[in-house]
């Protein structure tokens, strides 16, 4: 695999990169989760074939572009259609370094899990009962809200936003609130301080298959159409956060349904939980909103949702690679 043949390839599928002197830089450490372009991959001299290999500058983790792929969730076999050759009509694939990168090393993700969370304090909000006809609570009833979710959802007065409470067993381990009356478009949410967002999710609990949401609201949408919902509070989801989630859904012999935005991000995020359910014994699928950009759209409008059964033109098929990928 060429420089120019990986860098194909990380455009055709949205994947956001560097290009410097003979080199990728990338983003995405599956080892300390940085996401600044700190992986810096590079070509060995002595042959245009097999794959990158480099290390992340911020933990000096040692990678290559065969792992990080299948850690971005793309496909074991478009990922070895990429790093391998074509004889007879068939790929036969390189011989590949070792996926353990890690060795008797403990990842940062995991260490910063063992980590205790000091319990969080929400006295200063209030239950949406108490407060029906506020325009918060009006709000959050209208994007969904219902009595089983009295202790998940609660209202800042002062703040005119909707709070999504995470709890670990009966503690408060943090917030995120959703303002109704944003100052500035891009910035609609603020978590509590020191929130580990890739740490923890949020669930809403019901009898269908788990569902990954990127937001609350999403996520909300997907308990009404019958699923399991869980928040993720982005598509950049944690290793502790699939862990969660591949767990419950092997507890409850659960599948597993992706609900994230119909946009880059939304198909990097599934890739990357669709791969990790898959070496975890999972089945996970895509689901899409039948009106608008995600289930709260959807829900809104009074319409469903339905399966992506073939991925549609989301993911890219080995057999649509470029013929260079394989002489």
């Amino acid at each position: 695999m060429t420089l120019e043949e990986f860098t194909d390839f990380l455009n055709a599928n949205g994947v956001s990169h560097k290009i410097t002197y003979q080199s990728i830089v990338l983003s995405d450490c599956p080892h300390c989760g940085s996401q600044k372009d700190k992986i810096y991959l590079f070509k060995s001299r002595k042959t245009d074939s097999g794959p990158f290999f480099g290390k992340c500058m911020k933990c000096e983790t040692k990678t290559n572009s065969y792992a990080l792929l299948l850690h971005l969730g793309f496909a074991k076999d478009i990922v070895s259609a990429l790093h391998g050759r074509m004889a007879d009509g068939v790929a036969t694939l390189r011989i590949m370094p070792s996926l353990d990168l890690f060795g008797d090393r403990k990842p940062a993700v995991a260490l910063e899990a063992s980590q205790p969370i000091e319990p969080v304090d929400i006295s200063m909000f209030i239950p949406i009962p108490e407060i029906m006809q506020h325009p918060v609570a009006q709000y959050a009833i209208k994007r969904g809200w219902t009595e089983f979710q009295t202790k998940d959802m609660l209202v800042d007065y002062f703040s005119s936003a909707v709070v999504f409470v995470v709890r670990e067993g009966d503690k408060v381990v943090g917030y995120q609130r959703r303002f109704i009356r944003p100052v500035d478009p891009k910035f609609k949410t603020m978590s509590s301080k020191g929130f580990l967002k890739r740490r923890f999710v949020m669930e809403f609990p019901n009898k269908g298959d788990i569902c990954i949401a990127e937001g609350p609201f999403t996520a909300l949408s997907a308990w009404h159409y019958g699923y399991h919902a869980i928040c993720t509070f982005g598509s950049n989801v944690g290793d502790s956060q699939l862990d969660r989630i591949s767990d419950l859904a092997l507890t409850t012999s659960k599948n597993v349904a992706i609900a994230f935005d119909l946009d880059d991000a939304g198909r990097k995020g599934y890739r990357k939980i669709r791969n990790a359910m898959y070496w975890r014994g999972v089945e996970a699928y895509r689901i899409k909103p039948e009106y608008g950009n995600d289930l709260n759209d959807s829900f809104l409008a009074k319409k469903g949702v339905t399966v992506i059964k073939e991925d549609e033109d989301l993911v890219l098929d080995a057999i649509n690679l470029p013929f260079s990928c394989f002489e």
